[in-house]
């Protein structure tokens, strides 16, 4: 058999097997990851093409509040700013989405044998992310998120709690881009009280995913000594 039969017959094979599961998973990552990248930033440039001093009298009617050169001042920045930040962080996520399916798709290139997850940090941080995102709705979801990272993870000790907080902190970091641009336009605008609260707010964000990420990652890679996973790995 020649190396060109051998060649035809490998990519025939490949073909009907189709490709290869974790590769699949490792795309449906970057999909949702890009597709919610995207919904950022069509929101974003939305949010800059309307803004102006008349949409900003608008919502001050639709809020049911006597408008003012400051407030509309504030409405305008916050409408702007606040929609470069949302481009901002949609923009990162799509850039973030293609970077991740190109570099796993060549990984499993390279190396066949991956498992379905691959336990590098990045990785297991994305999908605790996009676990803790799609059950956002679920009190104390970030636990769940960390759960996942660290049960793919397998590895015994402070890397479970690290892959843990990373997903934590991955899923509400595509607000802070916005969050600082309303804290920037709140601050400029006058009204120093509404910056101060919506920083606490952003903080407080941060702490809830990260701490309760951790929590889920100590959790995750505890379950998978419980259920005996062999190849769980003491760091």
């Amino acid at each position: 058999m020649t190396d060109e039969e051998t060649t035809g017959q490998s990519v025939s094979e490949i073909a009907r097997k189709g490709p290869p599961p974790g590769l699949v998973i490792d795309l449906l990552l970057a999909l949702y990851i890009g597709a919610w990248g995207l919904a950022f930033l069509v929101t974003g440039i939305a949010a800059v093409r309307v803004a102006s001093f008349e949409t900003s009298a608008i919502l001050a009617e639709w809020i049911g509040v006597s408008m003012s050169p400051t407030l509309a001042t504030a409405l305008y920045r916050t409408l702007l700013w606040g929609g470069i930040g949302t481009v901002l962080s949609g923009t990162s996520m799509v850039v973030v989405a293609v970077w991740f399916a190109i570099r796993n798709s060549r990984a499993r290139d390279d190396d066949p044998s991956l498992p379905l997850v691959r336990r590098d940090k990045t990785t297991l941080a994305l999908l605790g992310a996009v676990v803790t995102t799609v059950t956002a709705s679920i009190p104390l979801s970030p636990i769940l998120g960390g759960a996942v990272s660290g049960f793919h993870g397998r590895t015994i000790g402070v890397s479970a709690i690290r892959h843990g907080a990373l997903s934590g902190g991955l899923a509400v970091l595509p607000l802070v881009f916005p969050g600082v641009a309303l804290v920037g336009a709140a601050a400029t605008g006058g009204f120093g009280l509404l910056a101060v609260t919506v920083v606490v707010l952003l903080a407080g964000l941060v702490v809830y995913g990260t701490v309760l990420g951790a929590v889920g990652g100590l959790v995750g890679v505890l379950i998978a000594v419980r259920f005996g996973n062999a190849d769980v790995l003491e760091n």
